[in-house]
């Protein structure tokens, strides 16, 4: 599986789950890709919400990509990057 492999798989299975970190706990909660290209996959949430804060505290994350049925998944891990403005 390549990159544009990838983010079609996402974009065709929006629907995920991001795991994080809240100290030494980790979180888990569904999330609703935004859009994926080839500068990565986006997301946006409230700032004052926790997982805002956890990705703060740690960047790191890992979100799992699965379709509907279950019959296949993708898990990607990476660093956040914050956008104030996205274009």
């Amino acid at each position: 599986m390549d990159f544009n492999d990838c983010i079609d798989f996402a974009s065709e299975n929006p629907v995920s789950y991001i795991a994080t970190a809240d100290g030494d706990q980790p979180r888990v909660r569904a999330f609703m890709m935004w859009f994926a290209d080839k500068s990565g996959f986006y997301f946006h949430t409230g700032a004052s919400k926790n997982v805002c804060r956890q990705l703060k505290s740690n960047p790191r994350i890992e979100v799992c990509f699965i379709t509907p049925k279950f019959e296949r998944m993708m898990r990607v891990t990476g660093v956040v990057e914050f956008l104030d403005n996205p274009s």
